[in-house]
């Protein structure tokens, strides 16, 4: 069972990389066309409704200009 945290952590991190589309001007047309999704499908990435797959956040991030790291502790 995930705990509250978990959840509220995809959430911000899908927010963030609105955040960075929306100030670089990338839309979700934008995004659609470089990741190959149909744009209702890149809208409910955004709607914070359905926790993302990971390729899909990796993707849309790709598309964005966004790298992500993992840093092991």
């Amino acid at each position: 069972m995930r705990s509250r945290n978990e959840v509220g952590d995809w959430k911000s991190m899908v927010g963030e990389l609105k955040e960075v589309a929306d100030k670089k001007g990338i839309t979700q047309d934008d995004i659609a066309k470089k990741t190959g999704y149909l744009q209702p499908n890149v809208s409910r990435f955004f709607s914070l409704r359905y926790i993302p797959r990971l390729d899909v956040f990796l993707n849309i991030a790709k598309a964005i200009g966004v790298k992500i790291k993992f840093d092991r502790e």
